[in-house]
């Protein structure tokens, strides 16, 4: 997370409280580490609902998160978190289903070759992000351990660090040229970036 992620998420996300409506919430820098340090934490340790970290029962409670932030500051933030402008979704391709995120992406996917080490040996393979809501990019994988979910293709070094990553988005998304598989596609369009950026080094 860089400060230009960082300053992005403060960015947006005072500029659509402020268009819904809610021009007092101001988030600062130390609030969007913590919001995202509660979210990280809520991966490691999960609780069915979020305000659960609050509560003062013994078996939920968590007095990192507690201490930390509000449990109502905490719920306004993530009501308005934004990564974009919503007027201004020209990032990416026509159609693309993840344009709100599309900068985030790019930017993350740009400081993962920046900090990546050395090493020739690397794996492309699909992983799933858990997700059970509504969206044009969720998956149904009948058998896997993940059913549900965005379908996220990954480039990754042997020890496990992400050099890539990207949203499948369906067939509909689909532009690989006659006689190239899904699987190729990809393949040589992380090759390309990782030689590209092999390059500008």
């Amino acid at each position: 997370m860089s400060d230009e992620v960082i300053e992005m998420i403060i960015t947006y996300t005072n500029l659509y409280a402020a268009q819904n409506n809610a021009p007092s919430l101001l988030v600062t820098i130390e609030e969007v580490y913590c919001v995202l340090r509660v979210l990280y934490l809520s991966g490691y340790i999960p609780l069915p609902r979020k305000p659960m970290y609050w509560e003062q029962s013994d078996d939920v409670h968590d007095i990192l998160v507690s201490k930390s932030i509000r449990r109502n500051r905490f719920n306004d933030i993530l009501r308005y978190f934004h990564l974009c402008e919503n007027t201004d979704l020209s990032r990416g391709e026509p159609g693309d289903k993840m344009a709100k995120i599309r900068g985030f992406i790019e930017i993350m996917n740009r400081n993962f070759l920046l900090s990546a080490p050395n090493e020739t040996n690397l794996s492309v393979d699909e992983s799933m992000i858990p997700y059970f809501g509504r969206h044009g990019c969720r998956q149904f994988i009948k058998g896997k351990p993940i059913r549900f979910g965005y379908k996220a293709w990954t480039m990754a070094q042997k020890h496990g660090y992400c050099l890539q990553a990207d949203i499948y988005q369906g067939k509909g998304s689909d532009s690989r040229p006659k006689g190239v598989t899904l699987g190729e596609k990809v393949v040589l369009d992380f090759c390309d970036i990782v030689c590209k950026a092999q390059c500008a080094f």
